[in-house]
């Protein structure tokens, strides 16, 4: 049973699809919003699956909806931190509340992510998941979002270092963003 439980690859959008039931037609296309069907998620997802399992990276979505391809990701492969982000403020919230019921780790953001000096608001989930094991929602002020710009790439990855003695800490290249505000 444990092992079916451990490779277990299914999940669910509950929040996509009550929106996308209560929601006309009409005012998802006036909003642009047409949520990526849960067979092209799984598709992907496939089409980036390696034979090794892939841990502590990160994996983002710059119009993540309710968070569709983000569960698909995280379904598949565990342990890497996700980033959501959404013109959307409901959009953003749905991915917030999709991420904690599914035992992601990450954040998502609520800005245009082609201007992303345009910080609206923000939301670390589950920051403390990995030594804890309770699920946690932070908000995120404008201060954090740009500090968190040069975060290591993964808390599972500052978790396995400090496990192992050592206190070095990798860290992105986020050169594009450190020009845009002028880090």
């Amino acid at each position: 049973m444990a092992s079916r439980i451990k490779d277990d690859t299914s999940w669910y959008d509950p929040f996509g699809d009550l929106y996308m039931a209560l929601v006309s037609k009409s005012a998802q296309q006036s909003q642009g919003q047409f949520f990526t069907p849960v067979n092209i998620c799984d598709l992907m997802v496939l089409c980036t699956q390696t034979e090794e399992k892939m841990t502590g990276q990160r994996m983002g979505d710059p119009t993540c909806g309710s968070g569709r391809l983000l569960l698909a990701y995280h379904a598949r492969n565990p342990e890497n931190y996700l980033i959501g982000e959404d013109i959307n403020r409901t959009c953003c919230l749905m991915t917030v509340c999709n991420m904690l019921i599914h035992g992601c780790v990450g954040e998502v953001i609520c800005h245009d992510s082609l201007n992303p000096g345009n910080f609206v608001d923000g939301w670390k989930v589950n920051p403390m998941l990995t030594w804890t094991g309770i699920p946690t929602i932070k908000r995120m002020n404008m201060k954090e979002y740009r500090a968190g710009r040069n975060l290591p790439a993964s808390p599972y990855i500052i978790r396995k270092t400090m496990l192992a003695g050592s206190r070095k800490h990798k860290t992105d290249s986020l050169l594009p963003l450190q020009a845009v505000f002028k880090m």
